[in-house]
């Protein structure tokens, strides 16, 4: 893909932030889940998820999270629930981001694992994530940037 002139991206709206991060917090969850199961014998009927998050399950949790991230947007430069609102990573450049800004931002996201944090910083930043911020990127609208 080539890069595109920053001027002319539109960042992605609230609406589609709010759906990507709706759509991928369900599929981390439902895969660390599933691997905590398998893998740490965690009895899901008793498992009384966020209040009960032993140190093996963040550690389970973190790296999906982390591997996610890094593999879609790094390979795809957007998830699945960018996929869904046609949206997309790019730096501030226009271009797509490198591995090391992808797996910073990925670093980042772990503090998306309270579910709070991202709500507030983009209520106080327009729109822009502690994790767009910190990684100098941007998701920006693929219709409206005419990115196809």
């Amino acid at each position: 893909m080539e890069s595109k002139n920053k001027d002319e991206l539109v960042l992605g709206g609230t609406g589609q932030r709010l759906i990507n991060y709706v759509i991928d917090v369900f599929f981390i969850n439902a895969v660390s889940l599933y691997l905590a199961h398998t893998l740490l014998g965690v009895d899901l009927a008793q498992f009384q998820y966020p209040f009960e998050i032993t140190t093996d399950y963040f550690l389970v949790h973190a790296g999906c999270t982390l591997s996610y991230y890094l593999i879609f947007e790094f390979f795809l430069n957007k998830s699945f629930g960018k996929f869904i609102t046609g949206t997309r990573v790019m730096d501030l450049e226009g271009g797509k981001p490198t591995l090391k800004i992808v797996f910073l931002r990925s670093l980042v996201r772990l503090l998306d694992i309270f579910y709070v944090l991202p709500s507030l910083f983009m209520l106080i930043t327009r729109n822009i994530t502690l994790h767009d911020l910190l990684s100098q990127t941007r998701v920006v609208d693929e219709k409206e940037s005419q990115l196809f």
